[in-house]
C-alpha cells in the first residue's frame, strides 16, 4: 500500500511518520525541489494557459515559502531529494522510494 502526502512544518512530517509507524508502514520524504523564479514561471504560465485544474497562485506559493520548515538534519538524511527545475526521471525515483522502505 501506498499513499501520499504533503507535510511542509517540522510537526507535520512528525505526525505523519507517528502515523505510519503505529501502522507499521513505511514513510518515505520525497523532497520536490526547485529554484523559486522557476516556480513562479511555472505558476505564472499555468495561469495563461489555464492548463491546470489547480487554483494556486503566487500567493499560495509565498505563503508556503513563508511557512514551511526546512528538513531536519535527520530528516535529510532519510530524504529522496528531487530537482524538479529540468525534467525527471520517474522510474528512477520510484526506486529510489522502494530501495529507501526496504532499508527501513
Amino acid at each position: 500500500r501506498s499513499s501520499t502526502c504533503g507535510a511542509e512544518t517540522y510537526a507535520q512530517r512528525r505526525a505523519v511518520f507517528e502515523l505510519a509507524d503505529r501502522l507499521g508502514l513505511a514513510a518515505v520524504i520525497v523532497d520536490l525541489a526547485a529554484p523559486v523564479d522557476v516556480l513562479r514561471r511555472r505558476i505564472r504560465r499555468r495561469a495563461v494557459q489555464r492548463s491546470d485544474a489547480s487554483e494556486s497562485d503566487t500567493r499560495v506559493l509565498e505563503h508556503q515559502l513563508r511557512t514551511r520548515d526546512e528538513l531536519t538534519n535527520a530528516e535529510r538524511q532519510k530524504a529522496i531529494r528531487v530537482d524538479t527545475a529540468d525534467s525527471i526521471d520517474v522510474d528512477a525515483i520510484l526506486r529510489s522510494i522502494r530501495d529507501r522502505r526496504n532499508l527501513d
